[in-house]
């Protein structure tokens, strides 16, 4: 919880795990990836591209969101972290040693632009919206 997330905070910073001191550890929850994007991009006033098909669903996931006609990439993401650091491919092969699955979704960049390629199209992120699963109860 949150004294976790304070000493993983602290671990990256400091240089923990090889030296890939990060630029951004955020927390996702309501809003999503998507959400938890914007977020973290307006922490650090940046901007980015990233690969929609690189961020993984689990097929659970796909499969109630389609049922109910929700974008899974906008719905509750509690427990997983999005993490801004300089290799991130070299973090995610020493997350996946201690079996803890990460991927490399995109990078940040010093403009305002969120970019989101999605099999070759482009489109700009939004601004986060409602909490997807909150419309199944509306």
């Amino acid at each position: 919880s949150s004294l976790f997330l304070r000493q993983l905070n602290a671990f990256f910073r400091s240089g923990g795990s090889g030296g890939y001191g990060a630029a951004a550890i955020y927390p996702l929850g309501k809003g999503g990836v998507l959400g938890g994007l914007w977020n973290m991009l307006e922490q650090i006033n940046a901007g980015m591209e990233i690969d929609l098909r690189k961020i993984s669903i689990r097929q659970e996931t796909v499969e109630i969101c389609e049922f109910f006609d929700l974008n899974p990439y906008y719905t509750d993401s509690t427990g997983a972290l999005l993490v801004a650091v300089e290799d991130g491919f070299g973090l995610v092969s020493v997350l996946e040693r201690e079996g803890i699955h990460a991927a490399v979704i995109g990078r940040t960049n010093d403009g305002n632009d969120r970019i989101i390629y999605n099999q070759g199209k482009k489109r700009y992120l939004d601004r986060p919206q409602k909490e997807e699963l909150e419309k199944v109860f509306d």
